[in-house]
């Protein structure tokens, strides 16, 4: 039996089978003759050096904190007693949350005999350690660390009996934003920490996907050319 599997998005990936990474750019298929059911493993492309700082002056000048793009890899099974298949694979960034998004593999293909085995995070411990940095100074979070200093600042001022009562004001304001602003930063760092586990994205997968896209997600989507395959990806 034979399976064709083609690369109608427009980002490379590889598939690997029987551990063996086969690369597959935009617009390319490659053959695979198989026996039985054909069991493979769809992967992103490795990551660039991400420019952190870059990103960082980013979310602080325009005060907004980046959305966190999580790329999924996958893997699974193909079943079918037909001599030729096709299987056209795409990538597709689903928005879970106002901050965190997946971008995970959709297929063209007899779904009935495609099933997922395993879902991975790809490099999930890099995406972890940099968002724990960015998440911190970054976005609204920003005043957090500015926070941090005005009551550093204040503190000091009553030590060394300086405006007794407006370094006292002040660091009660400072003291309570920093609590506040901090209690955020945990909660969007545990929702990331959520999202990387392999139950949560195969439950939203396997759920009716629904997203919080922005009017910009769409027009870029448009843009992009995501729709000029009328076939049915799942």
């Amino acid at each position: 039996m034979q399976i064709t599997i083609e690369n109608t998005g427009s980002h490379g990936f590889f598939i690997n089978y029987q551990n063996f990474d086969v690369l597959i750019m935009p617009g390319e298929s490659r053959c695979f003759d198989v026996s039985g059911d054909f069991s493979f493993e769809v992967k992103h492309i490795k990551s660039k050096d991400d420019f952190v700082f870059i990103t960082l002056l980013d979310t602080m000048i325009s005060y907004e904190r980046t959305r966190t793009e999580l790329k999924v890899n996958g893997k699974y099974t193909f079943s079918n007693d037909k001599e030729n298949n096709t299987i056209k694979i795409r990538s597709y960034e689903y928005v879970v949350d106002k901050y965190v998004s997946y971008k995970a593999f959709v297929f063209c293909c007899d779904h009935s005999k495609l099933r997922c085995t395993q879902y991975e995070v790809h490099e999930k411990e890099a995406v972890l350690k940099k968002c724990k940095f960015l998440y911190l100074i970054s976005g609204g979070n920003i005043l957090l660390p500015i926070c941090l200093c005005l009551l550093f600042f204040s503190l000091i001022c009553i030590l060394m009996n300086v405006n007794q009562d407006e370094s006292a004001f002040l660091t009660i304001v400072s003291a309570i934003a920093s609590i506040l602003l901090f209690i955020n930063y945990l909660r969007r760092l545990n929702l990331l920490k959520k999202l990387l586990l392999e139950n949560s994205i195969s439950n939203y997968m396997m759920s009716s996907r629904k997203e919080k896209r922005t009017l910009e997600d769409k027009e870029m989507e448009k843009y992009l050319g995501d729709n000029t395959d009328k076939g049915f990806y799942w």
